[in-house]
């Protein structure tokens, strides 16, 4: 009986041993106990092979964690010893590979390759591999062969040799004992690929797309065969396919070939594949199959008739590309478009199909173009351009009557987008439009001979056109006619207003339009008038007094200046000037007096904060054509800033998309971000104007960082970060951070945990958040398991295995206490520290409750209860040091007030992560009260401030756009409810401010 409880306690201290994982420290103990028992064996000593063989993996295993613990330090010189390691092993590998059969030297060849490899030895590594197909097969073995064969093939495909990759591949494939045996025939396929032996690899990649034993790579492959590598090769088949031409019998292969959950997907990647690599009669035919197959979803209808179209075109076949079109256009007049986004895009697609078609045959038309033509107007009758653009044709064709009819629908649509301020055209554009279609309305109608048209044709141009090229040669003959008709008073407000208009475009006219208003005048004895318009006509003509009225300008302008550029003048001072110059006469001024004018106005009005006047000056400046680029750029700033203090952001994104940037030959990365801002205050989509950003900045911190704010957009935040992981990797703090948001809003564990293995992401704060949500995991497994396991008495032996593994659990949970305390987790140590305490207690209590063995007398059952209370006595010391090591987290932490100032501080999406960590710890807090703290906190919500309150908050700033107050409070309601840009927008605001207290 003595002997069986001896057995006991050395199987308790062999199994708390045992329990113990198999980390660095462990590797160091074992291989320097091992290091010491190879010197003292002989090499005739059967024992020594198995010690090597068991040091040389100790040492390689080793040396795997030590790159792991490298690359998380990034250093690349085996800074903690990788690189000793393995050419430890491989020198302890030599060793035994000499006392080895040959079934272990080829396994020790094929072991010390690898190691070669990884230390970039790559030469001596292909030199082992070449000794095993040296041997051959009767040595080795033919598994051992193909895997020689096969290695090869990835050093030699890794360095893009791929004459050579294709013959070891081929070798490696031969050799059916091999794993993996249908991965060589891909690498081979993609060998030939890259050879341009096209139809020898679109041969392999069929042999590995009909056998499911080869696509089968033992990981997880269905009954059918479908996985992961199954798809790959399917959709690397649709590319080797698409770079030739194909028949009906090729797609039907592939079709065939591809499974089932993606067969649509991959015809369709291979009909734009076969676009892009200009096999547009094959891409035809399979967009028809593709049509074939049913079950279009949404716009592919439509999207599928405009690429048959273009293809058609593309390819000669102009009656097609009609029928197709129509096709297109009668889809979207039958069915509608309500997908904005999508629509607008398809829509340009329509267009631009018929203006490329257009360019091409602007000097000769077809018939055909003017099909098209119809066939968009039919379904986009307020095109302004197209309508333009037809009525070109029709002057071409020499169709002129509907030339008339185009240019005056154009003409209209422009003066009515002129007016509205709502179109996709900029003003200039569509003034050019607009003045376009009504001079070739008017040259049009002029070609037909015809009075009635000729005569509707200049009403039209003056009512929309007043200003016109050719409005002055017509206004002035309907006023000479009032003239002579004794229409004196109507006469010489005619002649005064074509006067002042026709200075610049015709002046001959408009100086005789002058004096016969002046006659007009005499004749009338309109006497105030004539001095002042003679005046002001003085202006217009040099020999008509203008020296003066320059001189009185220039004087206005050149006090304004003075004020402007002197350091000391007041506010008032300002104000003064501001009042001064807004009094003079700008009649006759020169494009350049006037911008100096408005550029001196509006800098007065910027500085006295006349937001008023500074929105006219600026508008003002905008309609100088020759102003020049920098005041044009001002101009539209402060007429930005004006909206932006007035919270109108839509018409701040509109000024800075359509105006500012448009004046710009190339866009700033800033101008970029600052769209991507005005458009999400105001409502808009900020995503298009982030990806210009991607596209230009060579900042990947900077990149990434907008990245973020996509992903933040985006309702499946783990979606949209798989899109941007390849960039995120390189800046593990933010690939952190996001993460950790998306775990918040989508919990997704599996998802966490590829994160987290990232390098770098672990050691940031984020990261170490992160890995605790991990751990919680593995607590809760390791908790239950020990919670849930009863000794079993049935008999010694079950007994015995009862306790090794209750120990074990033990063991595991002590492992992950370790963890935690290595990473300095105050909370997992908090909440392991505190299940291990409640464990290893009740582990005391259930040895202690063990009934004596039957058949022991009294002295030997009192025996058998000290020497198993000697057993069980370091468990309630443990739960006893446990127990204080909790009670010192606790002291050494206010847990409580730190998790109540991240839900408070902290980001709102981050805040149901904060609530599931504080109900968490209080299950292991020390007092009631902690917990009840705690629970609170888990509990707790975070209520939105109210709308109305916001509404009339933004109100009062838009009356009093630099009241301090208001903004700090507006910034209060707006981070409460987690509206982010509009606080940063506010905080620019008040810096704004804080600078201009400064100064």
């Amino acid at each position: 009986m003595m002997r069986l409880l001896l057995t006991l306690s050395l199987l308790i201290g062999l199994a708390a041993q045992a329990a113990k994982k198999m980390d660095l420290e462990t590797h160091d103990l074992v291989i320097n106990k091992l290091e010491g028992v190879t010197g003292n064996l002989q090499n005739t000593d059967a024992q020594q092979l198995p010690v090597l063989l068991r040091l040389a993996d100790l040492y390689a295993d080793r040396a795997r964690l030590r790159a792991m613990a490298e690359a998380e330090k990034s250093c690349t010189d085996g800074c903690l010893g990788s690189l000793s390691d393995r050419q430890r092993a491989l020198q302890i590998y030599q060793r035994a590979f000499q006392q080895s059969d040959k079934t272990q030297q080829g396994r020790l060849l094929l072991q010390m390759s690898h190691l070669y490899q990884s230390i970039g030895q790559t030469d001596q590594a292909a030199k082992l591999l070449h000794q095993i197909i040296n041997a051959g097969a009767a040595r080795y073995g033919r598994q051992t062969l193909g895997m020689a064969y096969n290695t090869l093939g990835e050093i030699e495909y890794r360095d893009s040799r791929f004459t050579q990759a294709k013959y070891y591949f081929g070798r490696a494939f031969q050799e059916r004992s091999i794993p993996r045996r249908g991965f060589a025939l891909y690498r081979l396929a993609w060998s030939n690929f890259n050879l341009g032996n096209l139809e020898a690899a679109i041969e392999q990649m069929t042999t590995l797309l009909s056998s499911r034993e080869l696509l089968n790579l033992g990981d997880g492959a269905t009954p059918e065969g479908h996985n992961s590598f199954n798809e790959d090769v399917a959709r690397d088949f649709a590319t080797f396919l698409a770079r030739r031409p194909m028949t009906a019998d090729h797609i039907n292969l592939l079709l065939k070939l591809t499974p089932e959950p993606i067969r649509r997907s991959n015809l369709f990647y291979l009909a734009t594949e076969a676009e892009r690599l200009g096999q547009k009669s094959s891409a035809i035919l399979i967009w028809m199959t593709y049509t074939k197959t049913g079950n279009l979803q949404n716009l592919e209808p439509l999207e599928i008739q405009i690429r048959l179209a273009q293809l058609h075109f593309d390819l000669g076949q102009k009656n097609q590309a009609v029928t197709e079109y129509q096709k297109a256009t009668q889809i979207w007049k039958t069915q509608g478009c309500s997908q904005e986004e999508e629509c607008n895009e398809l829509r340009i697609r329509l267009r631009n199909f018929v203006t490329t078609w257009n360019r091409l045959e602007k000097k000769n038309p077809s018939p055909q173009l003017l099909q098209v033509y119809q066939s968009y107007g039919d379904v986009f009758p307020k095109d302004v351009e197209m309508h333009f653009w037809a009525g070109q044709i029709g002057q071409t064709k020499q169709q002129f009557e509907d030339a008339v009819r185009s240019f005056a629908k154009a003409a209209d649509l422009a003066q009515a987008e002129l007016k509205s301020g709502k179109s996709h055209l900029d003003q200039p554009t569509l003034q050019r439009l607009l003045a376009g279609s009504l001079l070739g309305e008017v040259e049009a109608a002029e070609s037909t001979k015809k009075l009635p048209i000729k005569i509707a044709a200049y009403n039209h141009y003056l009512a929309l056109l007043p200003q016109g090229a050719r409005a002055a040669d017509i206004r002035y003959q309907i006023a000479h006619t009032l003239y002579e008709d004794g229409q004196h008073r109507e006469a010489a407000e005619q002649f005064r207003r074509l006067a002042v208009d026709a200075r610049l475009s015709n002046p001959k006219l408009g100086e005789k339009s002058a004096d016969l208003a002046l006659d007009s005048l005499v004749i009338l004895k309109d006497d105030q008038n004539l001095e002042r318009w003679s005046l002001e006509f003085a202006g217009y003509y040099s020999n008509r007094r203008l020296e003066y009225l320059r001189i009185a300008r220039k004087s206005s302008i050149n006090q304004s200046a003075l004020v402007i550029n002197n350091s000391k003048s007041s506010k008032t001072d300002q104000a003064r000037a501001l009042d001064r110059l807004s009094s003079v006469n700008l009649a006759g001024a020169s494009d350049a007096e006037r911008a100096s004018y408005y550029r001196n106005q509006m800098i007065l009005a910027v500085r006295t904060r006349n937001l008023e006047k500074v929105r006219g000056s600026a508008e003002q400046l905008l309609k100088i054509k020759s102003v020049s680029a920098g005041d044009r750029d001002e101009a539209l700033k402060n007429l930005i800033w004006v909206a932006e203090l007035n919270l109108d952001f839509g018409t701040a994104y509109r000024l800075t998309r359509d105006e500012l940037a448009a004046g710009k030959q190339a866009r700033n990365h800033a101008l970029d971000l600052r769209l991507a801002m005005l458009a999400e205050l105001a409502g808009r989509d900020p995503n298009p104007h982030f990806f210009q950003y991607l596209e230009k900045t060579n900042s990947l911190q900077q990149a990434n960082l907008v990245r973020i704010q996509l992903i933040r957009r985006s309702r499946q935040p783990w979606r949209e970060l798989d899109k941007h992981l390849s960039q995120l990797k390189r800046t593990p703090a933010l690939l952190a951070q996001i993460a950790l948001e998306a775990q918040a809003r989508q919990k997704n564990l599996r998802r966490l945990e590829q994160i987290v293995r990232v390098p770098g992401v672990e050691n940031t704060p984020s990261g170490q958040v992160m890995a605790r949500q991990l751990a919680y995991r593995t607590l809760d497994q390791r908790a239950q398991s020990v919670s849930r396991h009863q000794l079993d008495r049935r008999s010694d032996s079950r007994l015995q295995k009862s306790i090794r593994q209750r120990m074990t659990a033990l063991a595991q949970l002590e492992a992950l206490a370790a963890d935690a305390i290595r990473a300095r987790d105050w909370t997992m140590q908090a909440l392991t520290l505190k299940v291990l305490a409640t464990e290893n207690r009740r582990f005391y209590r259930d040895l202690l409750a063990l009934p004596a063995p039957k058949g022991l007398n009294k002295k030997q059952r009192e025996e058998y209860q000290s020497i198993l209370a000697h057993q069980a006595d370091p468990y309630i010391r443990m739960a006893r040091d446990y127990d204080g090591r909790v009670n010192d987290l606790w002291n050494q932490s206010d847990a409580a007030a730190r998790l109540e100032r991240d839900f408070k501080d902290g980001r709102r999406e981050l805040r149901p992560l904060v609530q599931s960590e504080a109900a968490r710890l209080a299950s292991a807090a020390p007092t009631s009260n902690l917990a009840v703290r705690l629970k609170k906190l888990a509990q707790a919500s975070t209520p939105n401030p109210d709308a109305q309150e916001i509404r009339e908050l933004k109100a009062d700033l838009q009356r009093d756009p630099f009241n301090q107050s208001l903004l700090l409070e507006l910034k209060s309601l707006e981070e409460k409810r987690g509206s982010d840009t509009m606080v940063a927008f506010l905080d620019s605001r008040l810096e704004q401010l804080a600078k201009e207290k400064k100064q």
